[in-house]
């Protein structure tokens, strides 16, 4: 096997891999199928039903599989589940309300016409009418698909499929402390696989479980050896506990260390693949062969990982303050096409250019705009425009994100990417004796805020 820094397997040693080698199935590969519609489903079921006598499951991923089948379920539900708030819809009858209930008056800032209150109004009611059908067919549907997932649990697909193939024998309770006791090492040394499930990276994971990922590899070594048989493992736990990173982009790449590992202990051939990746690689292989004739339905399939592996690509910049996550407008409808870009904003070198805004009470509102040209990689430029307002002088107001050419799926602060003149003067409040900017009537910005709403309420 080629062991250079891009590692790769030569053809001669794939096709003997895919000739002999046995397949295993990791605990994620099987949670993913709870998440596709009961058509692709049943396609992906039935390709692995081509290649069932190659294929075999640990002992513990069966054991992960059976303490996990009903939360796979229940999370099927979960995205049937109307949202707390309501529907959707009603965000736009709250806000409506709100913003009919601002313009109303006469009396301030800001107020519309009668009669154009009247036409705005007799067009929210059309509106209106319009949402109440969308929430009611939103509703039926949900409760439709809802009834069917019931129905499908009675005659599990999945669980059929587990309980029709051959598993290994659980590890009693020595051997798995011994697995332990070397997992405490592998992982302060950062050895694949497992450390991603202990701290620091994870918090949630105690005891066993940590070791959950290390208790599978063990059992396919083990088996390996004992059959003497190459291994392809199917794992769809994109982490960098297993596979390569390019950057922030997990490839379909196995870590070095593995499969030194398993070619010293066993002698035989290894390589890992993405759920995705699989079957890609096992329809460029029986592509002519009329044992498969499901390449027709693969295109859903397909589909379904690639938004399966974004998403669990966004999850893992999830609440990250530092990381902005693009989904690219040219790519996201391209199944064979990766479609999300990551930024770190130490990346990007700030420079902001500013100008006037608008003349406010508390005086002059700035905005500063910073621009940036991104490429995504299949060569589709992005333009992503950073904007902070400045007011009063030497405070953030408040910040945007302009995309053109892609979504902003999660955003990262930037209101400490830039530094402000200090004002020319500084005053004391009349009011709260607060030294700082002050207006004209020698008020602070919350004096002044406070002075504001007793008025608007006088009103």
């Amino acid at each position: 096997m080629n062991m250079t820094r891009c590692i790769t397997l030569t053809k001669k040693e794939a096709d003997e891999l895919w000739a002999k080698a046995v397949i295993v199935l990791d605990t994620s590969t099987l949670g993913n199928m709870y998440c596709m519609a009961e058509e692709p489903k049943k396609t992906l079921i039935d390709i692995f039903g081509v290649v069932k006598n190659q294929l075999w499951l640990p002992a513990q991923v069966v054991y992960e599989y059976r303490k996990n089948r009903e939360k796979l379920v229940e999370n099927s539900f979960v995205a049937y589940a109307l949202p707390k708030e309501g529907m959707y819809v009603n965000r736009y009858e709250s806000e409506m309300n709100a913003f009919l209930n601002e313009n109303s008056s006469e009396t301030y800032h800001p107020y519309l016409e009668p009669a154009s209150l009247v036409k705005i109004r007799k067009a929210d009611k059309l509106v209106r009418e319009n949402l109440q059908i969308i929430k009611t067919e939103i509703k039926e549907q949900y409760a439709k698909r809802k009834a069917s997932i019931q129905k499908e649990i009675k005659n599990d697909a999945v669980n059929a499929l587990v309980d029709s193939l051959p598993h290994g024998t659980p590890l009693d309770f020595t051997q798995q402390m011994g697995i332990v006791r070397e997992g405490e090492l592998r992982y302060r040394n950062l050895i694949p696989p497992g450390y991603e499930d202990a701290p620091p990276f994870n918090q949630k994971k105690k005891g066993l479980q940590r070791y959950g990922d290390l208790i599978v590899w063990k059992e396919i070594l083990a088996y390996a050896k004992e059959k003497n048989v190459p291994i392809i493992f199917v794992c769809n736990d994109l982490k960098n506990d297993w596979y390569y990173f390019e950057g922030n982009k997990t490839t379909d790449i196995p870590r070095h260390e593995l499969i030194k590992e398993f070619n010293d202990g066993t002698g035989q051939l290894f390589w890992m693949y993405s759920l995705k990746g699989f079957i890609g690689e096992l329809e460029q292989r029986y592509k002519d062969n009329t044992e498969l004739p499901l390449f027709s339905k693969l295109e859903t399939v397909k589909r379904v990982l690639i938004q399966n592996e974004n998403s669990q690509r966004r999850k893992r910049y999830k609440n990250g303050s530092d990381v902005l996550v693009i989904n690219c407008d040219a790519c996201k409808n391209d199944y064979e096409k990766d479609d999300i870009i990551v930024i770190r904003k130490d990346e990007i070198d700030w420079s902001w250019e500013g100008e006037y805004y608008d003349e406010r009470e508390m005086g002059d509102e700035m905005v500063y705009e910073h621009e940036e040209q991104i490429e995504c990689d299949n060569g589709h430029l992005i333009t992503v425009t950073f904007r902070i307002w400045e007011y009063p002088v030497g405070v953030v107001n408040c910040t945007e994100i302009e995309c053109e050419g892609g979504e902003v799926i999660e955003e990262f602060d930037f209101s400490d990417t830039i530094d402000f003149e200090e004002p020319e003067e500084e005053e004391t409040c009349v009011r709260c004796g607060t030294h700082g900017f002050v207006n004209e009537m020698g008020l602070c910005v919350d004096c002044y805020r406070e002075y504001r709403e007793f008025m608007d309420e006088d009103d």
